[in-house]
């Protein structure tokens, strides 16, 4: 399930989820993000809803959504869902060599991993 971002939408997450998926069952939810690098790490709380915009559903169709989907934009089994966000945590996972050695030798880098974290309460 890849995440459907829109820039000017600061406090919602969409989602292609299929019938059977736990998430089609909506309500609470958090979603967890990490960058390709593993530098950028991301927790969002929130509430998963139906999204009946068929112009939102069409702002985010695209092919690889599609390879999902036998019967296309029509499937049947298609839920798309959006996520309205709550509270929200962001860090940096890149501490550093120095930090990285104190961890693999069982040193406490709590304060300067606290630096690099940020909360965001009701987005």
């Amino acid at each position: 399930m890849s995440p459907q971002l829109d820039k000017d939408a600061n406090s919602s997450i969409w989602f292609f989820t299929h019938t059977k998926s736990d998430f089609a069952k909506l309500g609470r939810a958090t979603a967890t993000f990490e960058s390709k690098g593993h530098e950028l790490f991301a927790r969002f709380d929130g509430t998963l809803t139906r999204e009946t915009s068929q112009e939102r559903f069409d702002q985010f169709w695209n092919n690889f959504v599609e390879a999902w989907y036998d019967g296309g934009k029509d499937d049947p089994d298609i839920v798309f869902l959006r996520m309205d966000l709550g509270d929200a945590e962001i860090w940096d996972g890149d501490l550093g060599l120095l930090n990285t050695a104190k961890m693999a030798l069982g040193r406490n880098v709590r304060d300067e991993a606290e630096e690099r974290h940020a909360e965001a309460v009701d987005l």
